[in-house]
């Protein structure tokens, strides 16, 4: 289980905004996230392996898309990482 985030150097160039493709964790600017694209924004590239989306506090943090809501990073049937409780990422609802 992992006990929290780990940084990694910023590998975007100029790339790695939100709504960008991204293949690795690397390749979004800080403060973002690639993730399934299908499940970030219709504003992404479905083709794509993954999405730039930002990361939000819980409970309605504001996300840049409009058809994205701030939903837990966390399953809310395991236990939150302390210091982590309020942390949420931009995506479409399930």
């Amino acid at each position: 289980m992992a006990r929290g985030f780990n940084c990694v150097p910023d590998a975007s160039g100029d790339g790695g905004q939100f709504n960008d493709a991204c293949e690795t964790p690397d390749a979004c600017d800080p403060g973002l996230l690639c993730f399934d694209p299908a499940a970030t924004a219709s504003a992404c590239d479905l083709n794509a392996n993954g999405c730039c989306t930002p990361f939000c506090q819980l409970p309605d943090g504001p996300c840049p898309n409009p058809d994205q809501q701030c939903l837990p990073w966390f399953d809310p049937m395991m236990p939150v990482l302390p210091g982590y409780e309020d942390l949420g990422f931009c995506a479409i609802a399930p």
